[in-house]
């Protein structure tokens, strides 16, 4: 076909696109380098070819080109000042910044994100549930464990040392987790995640656990809290073995596609089901150990970016590989740039950025399953025991209140002088409020969880699960931050109190009354969210106090 009309130049210029460009994808990056000029000349290659084989590459191209253009952005935003002039311009000072601190930290960023988003892909298809990932499924909380015990047992180990340690604790972590989801024997979309997470919780309090008894606590919030600051040249290189690991995973991708369909559809095509499932585990567990151990903990990254790629181009692992992990590259270095930039010259931790972001879209992306196919349980209905015969609870309400006088005598009297009258009345005026503080509070709690449940006639729901107590501890914290320390509402403890009281009731209504009704009391979905929104709070509350004056903090 002849493009009459056109000059000379652009004929021949579409003239080398049909006949080379087409059979090597990648020349377009190379050729155009801007955004605007890559999507014009895709434009007339799916024009002048009717689409041909490069339409199902224009979102890869485009993903690209889009992170291109923002990595070379995010190396010059920073404390200190770098211009493209200086740099060109071969300043000493300027070169040596880029290559101790700006590339290294572009390269981590880039790592990180492919990294993880294709670690969430393959576990998501081998677990054949969208909402599986290294957040959800207790990888990362088995990588924390491992650090720690490196360092409580080798304190002088080096990076690579605490590296061997996350890694086999990752790995055996995640392969508890599918050994958990494969006992299950009705695995509802919700009900997996929530096993994870739950499993998380358990592995991260023993993590808290240990890190209390050696005094490791301080230690250890280096990698609870994933951030990019402390990423220089020599003390990142092994978050490249990333890379090795998602070339792997992109060539095993067809056969992770057979073992997510299932055991009995592998063996019939020949394909090891057992070695397979755990090759990708093994690979997902070690993509995200070498994240953990050089940047932290950052969630919902494998989450998020391969739900999001799916929705536009399918669940076949080897079409969406690519976008995914360029995709999840894009939103990590975009949070970054965010948390760089919002208290500058100050920097946030970017955990904090996509916990908040991350909240966001996940429980957007379970409404919108809810909305699409989610699958109705109502535990609460099935779950409440309908008697007609009521037999009288006296002997247990017996029991339970000899049982309590009892505790409350021995934590009134253990370990008290009574020969010292003085001590004996000092020992008294600490206990004796503390006490019935105590009492009061576990009365409020049951009583308030009792009439909750009551109200929304489910047994397992509570305040503390839907994220309550996270949501009391944000609106505290924005009381002080938007009125500050000094004013009237932080200073009288009475009118903050009733102020707090006010916007917790008001907030809690309006958002959980929306949750309920939009979950049609789904007790898995309700769970999930809720425990989302717990993480999502308080990414928002440790964002505050971050920000927050150090005195205001304090008071």
């Amino acid at each position: 076909m002849r493009h009459t009309g056109l000059p000379i130049g652009m004929q021949k210029s579409i003239y080398i696109l049909k006949s080379k460009v087409l059979r090597n994808v990648s020349e377009l990056c190379i050729v155009f380098l801007s955004v605007e000029k890559t999507y014009f000349f895709i434009h007339i290659l799916v024009k002048t070819n009717g689409g041909g084989g490069i339409k199902k590459y224009v979102s890869t191209i485009i993903l690209a080109a889009v992170l291109f253009v923002v990595s070379v952005c995010s190396l010059f935003i920073g404390v200190m000042d770098a211009d493209l002039a200086s740099l060109m311009q071969g300043d000493p000072e300027v070169i040596r910044l880029f290559l101790i601190s700006r590339i290294p930290r572009l390269l981590a960023i880039l790592c990180t994100g492919i990294g993880m988003s294709t670690a969430g892909l393959i576990m998501q298809q081998l677990c054949m549930n969208k909402f599986v990932s290294p957040t959800t499924g207790a990888t990362i909380s088995s990588a924390q464990l491992g650090i720690l015990l490196a360092l409580v047992f080798l304190p002088e180990s080096t990076l690579l040392g605490r590296a061997v340690f996350a890694f086999v604790a990752a790995i055996l972590g995640t392969w508890i987790f599918v050994w958990f989801v494969q006992k299950i024997r009705f695995k509802d979309v919700v009900l997996v995640p929530l096993v994870g997470i739950m499993f998380g919780n358990v592995i991260g309090g023993i993590t808290s656990f240990i890190a209390y008894q050696y005094e490791m606590n301080q230690a250890l919030s280096t990698w609870l809290v994933g951030h990019f600051s402390m990423v220089l040249r020599g003390r990142y290189e092994i978050v490249y073995l990333t890379v090795p690991l998602v070339v792997l995973a992109f060539v095993f991708a067809n056969h992770f596609n057979i073992v997510g369909i299932g055991k009995e559809f592998s063996q019939n095509l020949g394909v090891p089901y057992n070695l397979v499932l755990f090759m990708g585990l093994t690979i997902a567990a070690m993509i995200t150990a070498s994240v953990v151990v050089v940047v932290g903990s950052i969630s919902y990254i494998g989450l998020i970016v391969p739900n999001i790629v799916t929705m536009f181009k399918g669940d076949k692992i080897r079409g969406t590989l690519a976008d995914t992990a360029l995709f999840g590259a894009l939103f990590v270095i975009v949070c970054d740039m965010i948390s760089r930039v919002v208290i500058a010259p100050y920097e946030l931790p970017i955990e904090l950025i996509v916990g908040i972001l991350g909240s966001i879209l996940f429980v957007g992306l379970l409404l919108y399953r809810l909305k699409n196919g989610g699958r109705r349980i109502l535990l609460g209905e099935g779950g409440r025991m309908h008697s007609a015969v009521h037999k009288t609870n006296s002997r247990k309400l017996l029991v339970l209140g000899i049982l309590v006088a009892a505790a409350a005598i021995a934590y009134l009297f253990v370990d008290v002088s009574f020969s010292n009258e003085r001590l004996f009345r000092y020992a008294m005026k600490i206990r004796i409020p503390k006490l019935m503080v105590m009492l009061v509070a576990s009365a409020a709690i049951g009583g308030a969880t009792i009439v909750f449940q009551t109200i929304i006639h489910n047994t397992i729901v509570t305040p503390c699960l839907l994220g309550m107590n996270s949501l009391y501890t944000l609106i505290h914290t924005a009381v002080v931050f938007f009125a500050g320390s000094g004013s009237f509402l932080a200073v009288n403890a009475n009118v903050s109190f009733v102020v707090d009281l006010f916007l917790m009731s008001t907030t809690a209504v309006l958002v959980y009354s929306y949750l309920f009704k939009k979950t049609n009391y789904n007790v898995l979905y309700v769970l999930l969210i809720g425990t989302v929104l717990t993480s999502f709070f308080g990414s928002i509350q440790s964002t505050l106090t971050r920000i927050m004056d150090p005195n205001e903090y304090d008071s």
